[in-house]
């Protein structure tokens, strides 16, 4: 509006404006947005325009339909699921099907969906159903050009349907569209008409829809949208009254065309309809900041835009005032992503900003199908922790949830719930199929879900009745559920209120979650519980809260930064380039800390402005609550033993981008659908009364580890002692020497005296060592003695010396009284007191009740508290946490089929294609890794070779006649094969070979004998070997492979030349040229697609080390974003699923359930390079002081249980034992016991460097049936 006032004052002559729209109400207001008016004083009067309101004549042809009898039990009319498949749990899989057959049916379909990974996975999920591409994706993350691209193949035919998010409403012409279908309910009536609309074109013809609601809530909020579209009953739109941060970069962009006078431009910009009410006084402080007229010195950081000759009274440009009105224009947020860490460093993944930005520390969100903490956020990255089993875990209401239920479209819902809820079941069904556009299932669904909430609590929401639930979780926490349709804009600065209110009252630490259907508060059960009466506040005192509630919050922040940005305060440095976002944020706390004191700066409004009127709706809370006061709205209250079905519906809301993927690992899906409380997860600093959540194993735990008397904190020298000292503080000699000092602790003690390092004091009664560092505070805070020696830089009176002394005691123990503090330190307990309350106003310690058989106030020190919150919370979730590295590898034995016995030649072929691509040594193959999979035969894999089911080749030479190979199933080779990173072999015999074979195709030995122009058969085999290791030839046998592994090389006889029958069995059968596989050259996409599935077929679950290992060309990153797209489509699962894996992994949904199933105990032999075994690729091997395991040919590895017990080096005659057990040496010996039997190669003769016979573990060989020969310990045959 502004700039068509700046445009009209540019011009000659008033420019025609013309509107168009189909989706906006009222006109009147629309209309005076459009043409502008002219300020009279205070009054301002609109422009006339000319309102052409054409007839909605248009015929909308909707129908509603759900694909189940029963929305809550979807599995109760599906079939059976397939051997091995997860059973139905949600109504997707009936969903798919009934969308493909309506794709069929239609020349073109556009399914809209209300999200990025919504119409990700609707694409991918047709299309595996279809068995080809019938869908393709759009959404504003593609590019412009596969935006078109796809545009262009729906119009043309050649594509039959779109899934989109709204990228696909507006602005586009699609032509003829014979059907829309709206996957969830939409949003608001006008984007309902907006996405049907683009169906029936044609003049006469009816727009088509179908609308699939995916739960009951759902369901109910589609029969009255879709009643609303047919009756044209559009919401509102709201004009933003007088936004200060538009005008200060529209009053710059104005200056720079020339001086202005000021009053003029304060004329044009209220002839603008967002301004026509501007005062004078925000018009001005808008100037004083532009021009440089700030509150404080504070702002000294800020450049002036403007010069404001105060006495001409005109305003001027200044410096670069152009180039920043240029660069800088427009006023939609610079937003991006925020990379997520563990604390330890491993990316996990990204979080939009503005989510982050709404988000505090302790909350938690879903990033894969992994529920993580914050545990911090600093200004260029999200510090997180696992927390698995986090019940809703917060997805702040702002984050993609539009412009949130207008009022009237909630007053609707509330008068067709109260119609609805008057009739009996089978009258309403028939209202609904009649009336409604209900399919039967939609309407009985419906009419169900209604008669059970009724039941449940008896009453139904609705726009004159709003119910407060009270009740349990399954922790104790009480949860208060405020039930009503009339939005989130009216709920979310309701349920802040109340937090605020219910936090004063109570001293309660009160969680709130909120939606379009009501909000939810969570508290402890602490003593008396808020009445569910307490939720309705004073009209007159509420807006009072919510704007004490909403300035400190994030989203005030966040609107902050944006405003900041807009009004040229914080533009971008440099033209064409963004700024950081890490960057602009730093610069936009320090401008908010200096201007949240001013609160008439014009920036601080204008926050104020956004969040209390486009996030919220004040006025329209206040009406609410002043009804509920005049009883025109009633307040019914139900404590009920749990969530009724519309609370439960309101729960789901916040993780139903989770929940509803019937994919999801079943213990995410248990976890998220519990409701637990959230505080036992979270990391707030300074909650008090909360005993029952510091887990007293994990207390006693961390007070030895911070007292280092816990195992493995010995402490060595002299050194280590005076560190002791300095970090514990004084201490006893006893005490010294229970820390495990190697030594004698008495004469360190002393060397440190004799050194000036450390000296004895007397305090609380008995004589103590002290660090030479704490002379100052010692003598300063407990009066003590010091030797005359102590040098003078250490005797500076120190700041705070009780205060240091205190804080020091907090660091090292866990939750402690100040009596207990007091008599440790020998200070009186008032001393203590008083030092205590300065450190909790500095943030290091936070009061409350934290030792579960404590009593009394206790203290704690705020980092050692975020240790205990995190490993108690760690502790109740155990089921769902990370697996550690033994399950993982007892998976990755059973994942791999370690143990099969099918002698099948499908089941050879199953496990070649699981396999292929893994450069494993030549040597093993047959020895090794196919028989651990299966009973092998090697007459099976010949006969696959010979039927081109199945290729190998060579991936690098091992040395000894060996080599890396892999085996791959021919179709896939161009996809799977990359070509090796090492010098080609460039003799002249490697010429001719390859010259030969690039000109004759596949040729035998004898052929490739000549062509290397004849003279000994064995070095013409050698160079055709170094041409196989090296991946150039290969051969569609492995007989050569056989021969050549066990050393066979054919001489020519004394006769002449070999005949071609007699030639070396090293050189048998048909060579040819690996290039000749690779007939079509994928398209990179295509490449890192089928690399990225065979890897996850291969092990189930990714890191960033288990990708590495294999060698891939551009690593984990090469392959992170198409794992992060199989994520988005619900192909893999992004999680933290194993520890130590690093942060972001990946994995196959039905990998994650037996992933934690935990099978497999027993004891396995497998061949150390086997894959199979991670470790040494994706896991570290176990120190050992005897030697190095290595993934070499030849080498074993014994897994107990999932962690390795014994490693046989190459020979088998050299072992390290990693554990003492006898159970495990037992199952160890026995496993390669096994080995021995089918190879009669493993002859032990030392363990860890000693004679095997008389350790440990050659007393198990021996009790396995192993006896000692000249050669070392061997296997007595039967």
């Amino acid at each position: 509006a502004l700039t068509l006032e700046r445009l009209e004052a540019a011009a000659e002559a008033a420019p025609q404006r013309i509107g168009l729209s189909a989706t906006q109400r009222p006109l009147e207001v629309i209309a005076r947005f459009l043409g502008g008016g002219t300020p009279d004083g205070a009054d301002w009067v609109p422009r006339p325009v000319t309102v052409v309101d054409a007839p909605r004549d248009k015929r909308l042809e909707i129908e509603i339909v759900v694909p189940v009898e029963d929305m809550t039990r979807p599995d109760l009319d599906a079939p059976p699921p397939a051997a091995g498949a997860p059973p139905r749990r949600s109504i997707w899989p009936a969903m798919y099907p009934r969308l493909l057959d309506l794709v069929r049916a239609h020349r073109s379909t556009i399914i809209f969906g209300n999200s990025r990974s919504l119409v990700e996975r609707l694409a991918a999920q047709l299309n595996d159903l279809a068995g080809e591409e019938v869908v393709k994706a759009h959404h504003g993350s593609l590019s412009r050009e596969q935006r078109l691209a796809v545009e262009e193949a729906l119009k043309s035919g050649a594509l039959p349907a779109v899934a989109a998010t709204s990228s696909l409403e507006l602005g586009i012409d699609m032509a003829a569209v014979d059907l829309v279908v709206l996957v969830e309910s939409p949003a608001t009536v006008a984007q309902g008409l907006q996405r049907v609309g683009r169906s029936g074109h044609r003049v006469g013809q009816p727009s088509r829809a179908k609308v699939f609601p995916k739960h009951r809530h759902d369901l109910l909020e589609a029969a009255v949208l879709v009643r609303l579209m047919e009756e044209g009953h559009i919401e509102e739109t709201r004009l933003p009254a007088n936004p200060l941060d538009v005008l200060a970069q529209q009053i710059v962009a104005l200056v720079v065309a020339g001086t202005q006078q000021v009053d003029d431009i304060y004329a044009l910009v209220r002839r603008a309809a967002p301004y026509a009410s501007l005062g004078r006084g925000p018009f001005e402080a808008v100037l004083d900041m532009l021009s440089g007229r700030y509150p404080s010195d504070e702002f000294a950081e800020l450049r002036p835009r403007l010069v404001w000759d105060r006495v001409a009274a005109t305003l001027r440009p200044l410096g670069n005032a152009r180039l920043l009105a240029v660069t800088n224009a427009g006023a939609i947020p610079d937003r991006g992503l925020y990379p997520v860490v563990l604390a330890e460093g491993g990316r996990i993944g990204e979080l939009d900003e503005e989510m982050v930005f709404e988000s505090r520390v302790g909350d938690t969100f879903v990033l894969g199908s992994s529920t993580w903490q914050i545990a911090e956020v600093t200004a260029d990255r999200v510090v997180a922790a696992p927390a698995p089993g986090a019940a809703a875990p917060r997805l702040p209401f702002w984050k993609g949830a539009g412009p949130g239920r207008l009022p009237e479209t909630g007053r609707a819902l509330g008068e067709f719930t109260a119609a609805l809820g008057a009739l009996d079941p089978e009258e309403a069904q028939r209202v609904l199929t009649t009336d409604y556009r209900l399919d039967r299932r939609a309407a009985a669904n419906l009419a169900q879900y209604l008669a059970e909430e009724k039941a449940a609590t008896g009453h139904l929401p609705s726009h004159q009745t709003i119910v407060v639930e009270k009740y349990r979780d399954q922790v104790g926490d009480w949860h208060l559920v405020l039930l009503s349709p009339f939005g989130a804009r009216i709920h979310a600065p309701w349920a802040l209120a109340a937090t605020r209110r219910l936090r004063e009252r109570h001293g309660l630490q009160v969680d709130a979650v909120w939606s379009d259907d009501g909000f939810i508060l969570r508290f402890p059960d602490a003593g008396d519980s808020p009445h569910p009466a307490e939720v309705v506040l004073d009209p007159d005192e509420v807006e009072e809260l919510v704007i004490a509630e909403a300035g400190t919050g994030p989203l005030f922040g966040a609107a902050f930064r944006e405003a900041a940005a807009r009004a040229l305060l914080l533009p971008r440095r440099r033209p064409g380039r963004r700024t950081p976002l890490w960057l602009q944020r730093r610069r936009a706390w320090g401008l908010l800390a200096a201007a949240r004191r001013f609160p008439d700066f014009p920036i601080v409004l204008e926050a104020y402005r956004e969040v209390l009127q486009e996030h919220f709706d004040l006025p329209a809370l206040r009406h609410l609550l002043t009804d509920i006061a005049a009883r025109r709205v009633r307040v019914a209250a139900a404590v009920t033993e749990g969530p009724s079905p519309f609370a439960s519906s309101l729960s789901l809301d916040f993780v139903a981008s989770f929940l509803y993927e019937y994919d999801a690992p079943p213990a995410e899906r248990r976890a998220a659908a519990l409701t637990i409380d959230q505080d036992l997860l979270r990391e707030l600093l300074g909650e008090s009364d909360r005993r029952a959540l510091l887990d007293p194993d994990a207390i006693a735990a961390l007070e030895l580890e911070l007292q280092h008397l816990a195992r493995g904190q010995a402490v060595a020298g002299a050194d280590g002692v005076a560190d002791l000292l300095r970090r514990l503080g004084p201490l006893t000699a006893d005490e010294v020497t229970a820390r495990g000092v190697a030594g004698d602790a008495s004469a360190l003690l002393a060397e440190l005296r004799a050194a000036g390092r450390a000296f004895t004091v007397g305090l609380a009664g008995g004589e103590r060592w002290a660090a030479v560092e704490d002379a100052a505070r010692l003598r300063d805070a407990l009066a003590a003695d010091l030797p005359a020696t102590i040098p003078a830089a250490f005797l500076a009176p120190a700041a705070d010396p009780v205060a240091d002394l205190v804080g020091r005691f907090a660091r090292t123990h866990g939750p402690f009284a100040a009596s207990t503090a007091a008599a440790a330190l020998g200070l009186t307990p008032d001393a203590v007191d008083q030092a205590l309350v300065r450190l909790q106003e500095r943030g290091r310690v936070a009061p409350g009740a934290f030792l579960p058989a404590g009593e009394g106030r206790e203290w704690v020190d705020t980092d050692v508290l975020r240790r205990l919150r995190r490993r108690s919370a760690a502790r109740l979730r155990r089921q769902v946490e990370a697996v550690d590295t033994a399950a993982y590898a007892r998976f990755a034995a059973g994942w791999q089929g370690i143990g099969g016995r099918a002698d099948s030649s499908d089941a050879l072929l199953e496990a070649v294609a699981q396999l292929q691509g893994a450069a494993v040594p030549a040597s093993i193959l047959e020895s090794d890794l196919l028989p651990a999979r299966l009973d092998y035969r090697p007459a099976a894999l010949d006969a696959l070779a010979a039927a081109g089911e199945i290729v190998w080749v060579g991936r690098g030479p091992l040395g000894s006649g060996d080599g890396r190979l892999a085996l791959y199933r021919r179709a896939q080779v161009s996809a799977l094969h990359w070509p090796l990173d090492l010098p080609l072999p460039d003799g002249e015999p490697h010429r001719r070979l390859r010259a030969h074979l690039e000109q004759r195709g596949a040729c035998f030995f004898p052929d490739l004998y000549a062509a290397a122009g004849g003279g000994d058969p064995a070095a013409t085999v050698d160079t055709l070997w170094d041409l196989v290791w090296a991946g150039e030839v290969t051969n569609d046998t492995l007989a050569p492979l056989r021969s050549r592994l066990l050393g066979t090389r054919g001489r020519v006889g004394a006769r002449g030349p070999a005949l071609p029958s007699a030639h070396p069995p090293a050189g048998s059968g048909r060579w040819y040229l690996v290039a000749d596989l690779l007939t079509s050259a994928p398209a990179p996409t295509a490449t890192a697609i089928a690399r990225a599935e065979q890897l996850l077929a291969r092990h189930g679950v990714l890191g960033r080390e288990t990708i590495l290992a294999e060698g891939l060309p551009g690593g984990f990153a090469g392959l992170y974003p198409v794992l992060a797209a199989f994520d988005e489509a619900g192909r893999a699962r992004r999680g933290y699923f194993v520890e130590g894996l690093g942060g972001a992994q990946f994995a196959l949904p039905g990998a994650l359930d037996r992933l934690r199933a935990g099978d497999g105990t027993g004891a396995v032999a497998l061949a150390a390079a086997d894959p199979a075994n991670p470790y040494g690729a994706s896991l570290p091997w176990p120190d050992h002081p005897a030697g190095r395991p290595s993934r070499s040919a030849g080498a074993y590895v014994v897994l107990v249980a999932g962690r390795p017990a014994a490693f046989v080096e190459r020979g088998g005659r050299r072992l390290l034992a990693f554990d003492t057990e006898p159970g495990v040496l037992e199952a160890a010996a026995g496993a390669l016991a096994g080995v021995a039997r089918r190879l009669h190669r493993l002859r032990p003769a030392t363990v860890d460097g000693v004679p095997a016979e008389g350790t440990p573990l050659g007393r198990a060989l021996a009790a396995a049936g192993f006896v000692p020969s000249y050669r070392g310990m061997v296997l007595r045959r039967p």
